[in-house]
């Protein structure tokens, strides 16, 4: 790489941020290299996830354990424990600082997918599905297998998290690892289309391989900028529109890394004809 040292894959991680020089000088990198750093990515972002639910969805979820009602699941079909002449409709749980809310709806949900919340996560049980709602928009619905059982008492949930605990904090990095691995990947072959473009703009002498180097690096500042808003938006409630857009500010900044890198690397020199000499050159 020009007779300079290979960056190391954690001083790529504060150059790739900071320097557009960088990318010209990791153009050359193997693409199996590249992969290496995208694995490394892609546990940054498990481990900073994790964090998050370790230390801001489960204590939620340990507090809305005591005011959970009995919950019974008995093929597919839930029930719960409601005082008579109670509504089976309402909010089991709220936190106050907006992060988790837990909503029963075993009468209706015609409105569920449209209600807006105004929490990070609200998970709404109905008689046949369980559904999750994030402020950002997106919504994910499981319905309940026929023949599945299973009856949560109340703090029930707070002790099976205590016991498996760090079972649960594995797993979930084990998922989310898979997860933003493959995000990844697919958001590098994504920024490949526009990089081709100003590959041939800017006649740069690349490979498709290469490119995808560059595309890898690329999502570093994107990642960073990631879990910032994850952990402004646990402290602070950031706009649901900020939250429901943040892939394009992602797809956004990587892009432009990948520009810069793209414009850092030197052009090609033009192949000159023996012909093309002057008559200086040609006497001497």
């Amino acid at each position: 790489m020009n007779g300079r040292a290979t960056p190391t894959l954690f001083s790529s991680l504060l150059e790739s941020c900071v320097s557009f020089r960088f990318y010209a000088r990791i153009v050359e990198t193997p693409l199996g290299r590249a992969f290496t750093y995208l694995t490394l990515l892609a546990v940054l972002s498990a481990v900073a996830f994790t964090v998050f639910v370790y230390h801001v969805i489960l204590p939620r979820l340990n507090e809305a354990s005591s005011k959970l009602p009995t919950i019974t699941v008995k093929n597919g079909t839930v029930s719960v424990e409601i005082a008579d002449g109670a509504p089976a409709s309402g909010t089991l749980y709220a936190d106050p600082e907006r992060v988790l809310r837990i909503d029963l709806a075993l009468d209706s949900e015609k409105e569920i997918l449209r209600e807006a919340t105004g929490y990070d996560y609200t998970l709404v049980i109905t008689k046949y599905t369980l559904i999750l709602k994030k402020r950002s928009g997106q919504v994910l619905s499981r319905s309940l297998p026929y023949g599945f059982s299973l009856t949560i008492f109340k703090n029930r949930l707070q002790a099976f998290i205590e016991e498996w605990l760090w079972w649960i904090v594995a797993l979930v990095f084990l998922f989310s690892f898979a997860f933003f691995w493959v995000l990844k990947l697919a958001t590098a072959f994504a920024l490949t289309i526009p990089g081709v473009i100003c590959w041939g703009t800017l006649r740069r002498d690349l490979t498709y391989g290469k490119l995808m180097v560059l595309c890898i690096y690329a999502l570093t500042p994107a990642m960073f900028l990631g879990m910032l808003l994850l952990w402004l938006n646990a402290q602070f409630l950031l706009p649901a529109g900020l939250l429901k857009y943040q892939w394009v500010i992602y797809l956004a900044v990587s892009l432009e890394y990948l520009v810069g890198g793209l414009v850092a690397i030197a052009p090609p020199q033009p192949v000159r004809n023996v012909n093309d000499k002057t008559l200086t050159e040609r006497m001497f």
